[in-house]
């Protein structure tokens, strides 16, 4: 993405001055969190209307969508979390619910095992049909939504998920995402990522932050102050 960037461990957002390495992308986030509150803080920002919640949400995602162009996945995602500020300054509780629902969603797709898991999404759509059929009566494109919804979250789960894990992240994105919710990478992912697979060996602990991060946590306990 840039003039002069190096690859570093499979990230392409390092620049190198002689012996000083600078990555753009950390310094990104300063500058897209004083350009969002410049922006909120404008007497003349209305943000109820959606012209100004789109011209804030550009601001966030445009550097989002470059880090993700230097493979920089995780870094990306931490500019998704200038939403909850909008939501506080009335973006629509929809986009986070979608946001954290699209989330768990993902989590469940690691945890539970893709048929099981259509099985429990078609058991609920058939719950919310049954508690709503009066309303359904009433209002037929209530079940439309319903089935809609139903299709997202199986497509999601079968399609979406296995798509990005084989041919979006890295090698290393995934066996650190799987580490996290304690689960062995499948072999599919694995055999999908061949090329990476023999860089990979010659590397060791490739979740090490993964691990470094639950210990810490764990060893604070409730409280923090656990040893």
């Amino acid at each position: 993405m840039f003039p002069f960037h190096s690859s570093v461990k499979g990230t392409e957002s390092i620049i190198r001055f002689g012996g000083f390495q600078f990555q753009p992308a950390e310094f990104c986030k300063i500058c897209v969190c004083l350009a969002l509150a410049k922006y909120l803080s404008r007497s003349d920002t209305e943000f109820g209307t959606t012209r100004s919640q789109l011209i804030a949400a550009a601001i966030v995602l445009f550097p989002a969508v470059l880090t993700l162009m230097q493979s920089e996945t995780g870094l990306a995602l931490v500019y998704f979390s200038f939403f909850i500020v909008m939501y506080r300054e009335g973006l629509p509780s929809t986009i986070l619910v979608i946001g954290f629902s699209l989330a768990a969603l993902v989590v469940a797709t690691l945890l539970v095992e893709k048929n099981t898991l259509a099985l429990i999404l078609t058991g609920i759509a058939l719950m919310v049909i049954f508690f709503s059929w009066r309303q359904i009566r009433r209002r037929r494109y209530i079940l439309f939504n319903v089935v809609l919804l139903w299709l997202v979250c199986v497509g999601v789960q079968r399609f979406g998920v296995p798509f990005a894990f084989k041919h979006v992240l890295k090698l290393y994105q995934v066996e650190r995402i799987y580490s996290t919710v304690g689960k062995e990478i499948p072999a599919e992912y694995v055999a999908a990522h061949r090329k990476e697979t023999t860089q990979a060996t010659k590397k060791k602990d490739t979740d090490y932050n993964v691990k470094q991060s639950k210990i810490a946590i764990g060893s604070g306990g409730l409280t923090g102050k656990d040893y």
